[in-house]
């Protein structure tokens, strides 16, 4: 893999069009060394991948990793500014690391973006690291990843703005993505377009993270429980 492609990839499109399963089924399987910033939990069930939920735990798994085998979903009590800041510092602590964000406009807007970050998208493939990040809307993502972004994976989007933001940097062709059918993406890279189709269903609980799903339930399983036994 070339130092460009050691850089950031965007991923975009509207809730349900696939943005979260291209990223299990296209990216996790070939990973080898990989950290996922899991504010959402929704990987807790990710295919070789262990979770943490605490930063020092996390940090131990890299330091005993080495520059070794390491595929870790962080799942943080708290997913604060800082808390992202650091996450985005550890691919210059170890080398050939790389990290995965879903929605990360949560963290870098278009108006704000934190200094780690930027350290990160500019200067992370120096480090051999790569950086993915996911959105649903991509005029609301930090101009400063998008514009370093060696490939762009849109998923269907119908909000002009939107169209036109993408317009703005992977050409007419992006008109396109207002007609893609759900699980159907454009693949830009590099003067390239080219069409993709995931084969299997988008997640469902894509939204609110399908570990958040799991939790509540399992605490409506529980409270359903205590009322039949008080019964």
């Amino acid at each position: 893999m070339g130092m460009e492609s050691r850089g950031c990839e965007f991923i975009c499109g509207q809730r349900g069009m696939g943005k979260t399963s291209y990223i299990r089924e296209e990216i996790l399987p070939s990973e080898t060394r990989c950290i996922i910033y899991d504010h959402m939990a929704e990987y807790l069930q990710a295919p070789g991948f262990s979770f943490v939920n605490d930063w020092e735990s996390l940090c131990d798994r890299v330091s005993k990793a080495g520059r070794g085998f390491l595929k870790v979903a962080y799942i943080p009590t708290e997913a604060t500014p800082e808390d992202f800041a650091r996450f985005c510092r550890l691919p210059f602590a170890t080398y050939g690391l790389d990290l995965i964000c879903d929605e990360i406009d949560q963290f870098a807007t278009a108006i704000s973006v934190p200094s780690e970050f930027k350290r990160l998208v500019h200067f992370g493939r120096h480090y051999n690291s790569r950086f993915i990040g996911a959105s649903r809307r991509p005029a609301d993502v930090a101009r400063a990843f998008t514009s370093q972004a060696y490939k762009i994976i849109c998923f269907r989007q119908s909000e002009p703005r939107d169209i036109m933001y993408l317009k703005s940097f992977c050409g007419d062709r992006a008109e396109e993505i207002q007609y893609l059918e759900p699980l159907h993406y454009l693949s830009f890279e590099n003067q390239d377009v080219t069409e993709g189709c995931l084969s299997f269903a988008p997640e469902e609980a894509e939204e609110e993270g399908e570990g958040e799903a799991d939790l509540r339930k399992g605490e409506e399983d529980e409270r359903g429980q205590d009322g039949e036994d008080s019964e």
